[in-house]
């Protein structure tokens, strides 16, 4: 959604000539549920998707300028990677909490941000605290990296909730650094103390991990 939502905002800028090409040489895939077909599909899209198809990609259209929209795996790109890049950043959450990954996971992850990094002509963050933390964990120059916070996006309906009273609402994607778990207990100890309690309803599309909120919900029932 970020990406489609700032290609959506960059082409309404009449007053800056510029000629936008969106590479979708990768849209056609998508990701699969557990199993081989997962696995396979990762090593494509990880050694020869990125390093391969892409900068192919990128070098036949020609490109001025590229803007990835998240840290991705390089490898041997990193070693030749000619056209000037920016590279937006919303966390750096495998420096942060590596207990949140498996080991394997925690070293790729943390592989594709250094290299991401080290390639980036310049880096784009949707916080402050994303600069401040880049340059902590990462020591990236302050000079490399600007502070842009998201917007809005235009208003749309994705689902209607079946109530008519008061509620309370969460939205994000279904994954461990969400905090729902905690938000369960919260919720828990808020029922508890108040005769009528608002409903809560999470909202979500499923992301990585495991989360098991059907057990955490029996066990505060």
């Amino acid at each position: 959604r970020y990406a489609y939502a700032l290609l959506h905002s960059l082409q309404k800028l009449s007053e800056v000539d510029l000629e936008f090409v969106e590479l979708n040489a990768g849209r056609q895939f998508y990701f699969p549920q557990p199993g081989w077909s997962r696995k396979l599909f990762v090593l494509y899209w990880e050694f020869i998707y990125h390093t391969l198809v892409l900068p192919m990609t990128i070098r036949r259209q020609k490109l001025d300028l590229v803007h990835y929209t998240a840290p991705r795996p390089i490898y041997l790109g990193a070693l030749f990677h000619p056209i000037p890049n920016i590279l937006t950043i919303h966390d750096v959450i495998p420096f942060l909490h590596p207990e949140w990954f498996t080991l394997v996971m925690r070293k790729r992850l943390q592989c594709w941000y250094r290299q991401s990094i080290a390639c980036a002509t310049h880096i784009v963050c949707s916080s402050s605290q994303t600069s401040t933390d880049l340059a902590r964990c990462l020591q990236v120059d302050p000079d490399k990296a600007t502070v842009v916070y998201l917007g809005t996006s235009i208003v749309e309906t994705v689902g209607i909730l079946p109530v008519t009273e008061d509620y309370l609402l969460v939205v994000g994607t279904l994954e461990p650094r969400k905090n729902l778990a905690t938000i369960l207990l919260a919720y828990s100890l808020l029922v508890r103390q108040m005769p009528i309690c608002p409903q809560l309803y999470i909202v979500g599309r499923q992301g990585w991990g495991e989360l098991r909120l059907e057990e955490k919900i029996t066990e505060l029932h």
